[in-house]
């Protein structure tokens, strides 16, 4: 499945996206404020829930760590490991020649993980971002990238 979309972002957990089919249709508009995450509306094949995970996981994988003082050097990487809120481990992976992000790991649940690819650079952020999450004990798998352009 392919689509389209925009996303006004002022802050990881402050967001409005809007995705469409190639026909225009909607495929999700949802948005992630304060008080969480609120689904306008989502088309085939997404159900309200499924809609209101995928907002989550862009706003976990655009809530980047500010506090880089656990930083360490692992085969050509730097690596940022922590645990947030008492949820399993959150893996940072930097470039080290240049000190960008370039991947993430993040826990959800014991066997649940999201990960998340960053390509390029547009100066305030990544050009582009790839989620996978498979969460085998709900059967749920998708993968999906974000284009943002200057």
């Amino acid at each position: 499945m392919h689509a389209t979309g925009t996303i006004d972002y002022y802050g990881p957990r402050d967001f409005r996206i809007t995705m469409r089919h190639h026909d225009g249709s909607i495929l999700l508009d949802a948005s992630r404020y304060w008080a969480g995450v609120r689904v306008f509306e989502q088309g085939k094949p997404l159900s309200p829930s499924l809609a209101e995970l995928i907002t989550r996981d862009i706003s976990r994988a655009l809530d980047v760590p500010e506090n880089l003082d656990r930083l360490a050097a692992d085969n050509g990487q730097m690596v940022l490991s922590m645990e947030r809120l008492g949820r399993q481990r959150d893996d940072w992976y930097f470039d080290r020649a240049t000190g960008q992000l370039v991947r993430a790991e993040l826990g959800i649940t014991f066997r649940d993980r999201l990960s998340v690819a960053y390509r390029g650079n547009a100066g305030h952020g990544p050009m582009e971002i790839s989620l996978l999450r498979v969460t085998p004990a709900f059967d749920i798998r998708y993968d999906l990238t974000l284009n943002f352009e200057p």
